[in-house]
């Protein structure tokens, strides 16, 4: 027994290993506190929304069909996807977006009737463009995808709209410098000079292009008024006269033979 309490009296302190404990309770608190942190920006990115939507498509002339067809939508953490109706859900989908990152833009109302907003990838390039035909359904997922991991940035939609777009169609057409362009009046086949005479080069043109057009064949009564017209040189009128009288005779005379 004395030996016993004098080994126990003269054994190592224990602050080396208070010291370990302590640093490792420090460590699990910091872990405890990033998994609550991480725990809740994984719950802030869990929505689950699922609804109708427009989903926009080129369309190369209007009348083959409406550039929006309505699709059923669901977005599922970060992950988007479209079916064609709500009845095939329980299939794979028809295509899926990871919209980690990516960008979403607000375009407002397109066509009179569609509050539209778009999801471009991380380098800027259209992914999908979507709508809905009220501005409440249409905010409230645009609040959805930003609450999932996309960055509102409403510059990277032309105010015209995508290319490819009716809205972009329009705007290009209508474009000042292209009706100028479309309505200028032509000036290939008489061009003129800053006087207002016509160069000789067209004028040559035209003289050619004119000689290539056959003329009209004169009619017979035409011909045989032609005949009759009187001759504008000296004497000319009695020349004719005297022809006219000559033939009168020698038609009575036949007449008094027969």
């Amino acid at each position: 027994m004395p030996f016993f309490w004098a080994r126990r009296r003269f054994s190592p302190p224990n602050d080396e290993r208070q010291k370990e404990v302590d640093r490792l309770q420090k460590e699990l608190e910091q872990l405890r506190i990033a998994n609550e942190q991480l725990k809740e920006q994984l719950a802030a990115r869990s929505v689950h929304l699922g609804e109708y939507l427009y989903k926009w498509k080129t369309v190369a002339l209007p009348l083959l069909g409406s550039e929006w067809e309505l699709r059923y939508w669901a977005l599922s953490g970060t992950t988007l996807s479209y079916y064609r109706s709500a009845k095939d859900t329980a299939f794979s989908p028809r295509e899926e977006f990871n919209i980690l990152s990516c960008f979403v833009a607000w375009e407002g109302l397109r066509a009179g009737r569609f509050w539209t907003f778009s999801l471009l990838d991380s380098g800027g390039a259209l992914m999908v463009r979507l709508a809905t035909r009220n501005r409440d359904g249409a905010e409230r997922w645009l609040a959805a995808l930003e609450a999932a991991g996309c960055v509102r940035d409403d510059s990277l939609i032309p105010p015209g709209g995508p290319k490819g777009s009716v809205e972009a169609s329009r705007r290009s057409y209508e474009d000042p410098g292209i009706i100028r362009s479309h309505s200028a009046p032509s000036s290939v086949l008489r061009p003129r000079s800053a006087s207002g005479v016509v160069p000789q080069e067209a004028a040559t043109a035209a003289h050619h292009l004119d000689a290539a057009i056959p003329a009209k064949k004169p009619s017979k009564r035409a011909r045989v008024s032609s005949s009759f017209q009187p001759s504008s040189a000296p004497g000319g009128a009695a020349a004719a006269t005297t022809a006219t009288s000559g033939a009168l005779s020698g038609a009575r005379g036949a007449a008094g033979k027969g």
